[in-house]
């Protein structure tokens, strides 16, 4: 049985990676063996370009190919895995939503978005329930302050934060496909935690793929 996806997505200091491992944590405890996967650096590849990345030593053309290659080969290794594994639940930090974001609307390298398009249109794409993680961009850099160690990124301030608020609000609009789910007309593909809690956060993004992870827990009684 192929494993269910669930990508956690948004700016650094919004949370991703608390939540992703209370997610784990959670679902592990209604009987589901589940996984986390940093979706760039997963693979080999992705470890070596996501260091080069975070460095700042990387020209355009490989820093946007090789995000591209790193998350799709980070994604197909993680799902192939589970697969081998009997693995129920993949938790993505990161989604195709850091690649629209960061290497087309910050970037501004619209030569790449030909490819994307092309790579998101393969009949055989994974289907990965997304949360759009949103958060104000001083709470957002603050958090990273108060952790340290920022890198190259993370520390370049509010004003950079607040240019990648943007962005994955803008892929968010324009790419909706991508969120692996339907969608009221007019809702917003984002979940604001200002102001909330790890715990909060966790409990409200539980509550929208309980009623999908309850359905795994039945195939597998079935089966």
């Amino acid at each position: 049985m192929k494993p269910f996806l669930i990508g956690i997505d948004g700016p650094d200091g919004v949370g991703k990676s608390t939540l992703v491992k209370n997610m784990q944590e959670r679902i592990e405890t209604m009987g589901l063996s589940a996984d986390v996967i940093h979706v760039i650096k997963h693979s080999s590849a992705g470890a070596i370009y996501y260091k080069d990345y975070v460095e700042g030593q990387l020209d355009p053309i490989r820093e946007a190919c090789g995000m591209l290659y790193s998350v799709m080969d980070s994604i197909h290794t993680a799902i192939q895995e589970a697969e081998d594994c009997g693995t129920d639940v993949v938790i993505f930090d990161r989604t195709l939503y850091s690649i629209l974001s960061y290497q087309l609307y910050v970037n501004g390298y619209y030569w790449f978005e030909s490819v994307l398009k092309q790579c998101f249109s393969q009949a055989n794409f994974p289907h990965i329930y997304t949360i759009l993680l949103d958060t104000d961009p001083r709470l957002a850099f603050d958090r990273m302050v108060a952790r340290g160690n920022l890198d190259t990124i993370e520390s370049r301030g509010v004003e950079y934060q607040t240019r990648i608020n943007a962005a994955y609000r803008r892929a968010a609009h324009e790419h909706r496909h991508l969120m692996g789910r339907r969608m009221a007309v007019g809702e917003d593909p984002h979940f604001n935690v200002d102001h909330l809690t790890a715990e909060q956060v966790a409990n409200s993004v539980m509550s929208m793929v309980n009623p999908l992870l309850q359905k795994r827990i039945d195939q597998l009684d079935q089966s």
